[in-house]
């Protein structure tokens, strides 16, 4: 901890512009879906009485419907639906855990846009999809040379069905912490060297 460092503001000099502030719902979408209080939450991040924060970033699942992306399910449950009553977090459970993520991103996304004109979506990836990895898991493990085209053609849908949807993709990064093999959704992007002496990601 430093003590007595003067900090200079130069107002003239101007560095970069930002363009807003914002929030990641990575790994809370399903809690604050069920949340009792969900839309005083949301008027507490985005409203103008609240931190009016502009840019959202979510995750690109690795558990998506391929097909359809699940932009076709219903995600307005009233808040009394039994399925809100399920414990989301224990292992029996997984399955209604990646439906509420899902859902529940796909909620509060429409509802920050729509409702408080949110126009910066930005999506990561933790996991490709489990068949597409070299350990056959969304935990770990690497994406398969063989599945790199099926991967880029994965995010593009999955950029297509959100913009379908209403709601158009500002920015999206292919990993999230890619040197971390976490035990949740979790991908490694390390580089490699062929013998060519050419690099590319593992």
């Amino acid at each position: 901890m430093f003590s007595g460092a003067d900090v200079v503001l130069q107002w003239n000099t101007e560095e970069q512009t930002i363009d807003g502030f914002g929030v990641a719902q990575a790994g809370w979408s399903d809690y604050l879906y069920a949340h009792r209080k969900r839309d005083e939450i949301m008027d507490t991040m985005f409203g103008q009485n609240g931190l009016r924060l502009s840019i959202l970033r979510g995750e690109v699942f690795p558990h998506y419907d391929e097909a359809t992306f699940n932009m076709d399910e219903n995600i307005d449950l009233p808040l009394d639906d039994p399925f809100f009553d399920i414990d989301f977090n224990t292992d029996a459970h997984r399955t209604e855990e990646a439906v509420a993520q899902r859902n529940g991103q796909l909620w509060i996304m429409k509802k920050a846009k729509q409702q408080y004109g949110v126009d910066k979506l930005i999506f990561s990836t933790w996991s490709a999809p489990a068949y597409m990895k070299s350990n056959g898991s969304t935990s770990k493990g690497s994406l398969s040379r063989s599945h790199y085209q099926a991967f880029a053609d994965y995010l593009s849908a999955f950029c297509d069905a959100y913009t379908k949807a209403g709601l158009p993709v500002y920015a999206i990064s292919p990993a999230n912490e890619p040197e971390y093999a976490a035990e949740w959704n979790s991908c490694l992007w390390l580089p490699r060297y062929h013998h060519s002496g050419a690099v590319y990601c593992k």
